[in-house]
């Protein structure tokens, strides 16, 4: 039981970096709701920039929908599930919807794509000032 905890913790923990870093590359905010109204010890208590981390007393499904209800405008709202009566709730009521497998590659490609830009800009830079002088 320990080790699922410690296991999950970390995948969890895993999964709120890299929906940092995806964050401020495509400069949206992200909610991440997760099942369960106890978070983990090391979930961090204070909010994480561009992230808004919800432990739900109901189930994760419930708690977006209910999001999504509630706004104004769903056209903007991207919903990562699984679920399929999830899906075909927010679906209906505006949003779009990825799968889990198809966001954690759209976000891990988004995520190198980025740092390959990244090493281009330096590589750039390098040769500029190797020219100048």
């Amino acid at each position: 039981k320990g080790l699922l905890k410690k296991n999950l913790e970390s995948s969890r923990n895993a999964l709120i970096e890299d929906l940092k870093a995806y964050s401020d590359i495509i400069d949206s905010k992200i909610i991440l709701v997760f099942d369960g109204s106890v978070k983990l010890k090391s979930i961090p208590g204070e909010p994480v920039k561009g992230i808004k981390i919800i432990f739900s007393s109901d189930s994760a499904d419930y708690a977006i929908e209910r999001m999504a209800y509630q706004a104004e405008d769903n056209s903007g709202i991207v919903v990562v599930t699984d679920d399929n009566l999830t899906r075909n709730l927010i679906f209906g009521m505006g949003a779009i919807y990825l799968s889990c497998e198809g966001f954690y590659k759209e976000m891990k490609q988004g995520l190198e794509q980025f740092r390959e830009n990244l090493k281009l800009k330096s590589v750039k830079n390098v040769l500029k000032h190797r020219l100048k002088l």
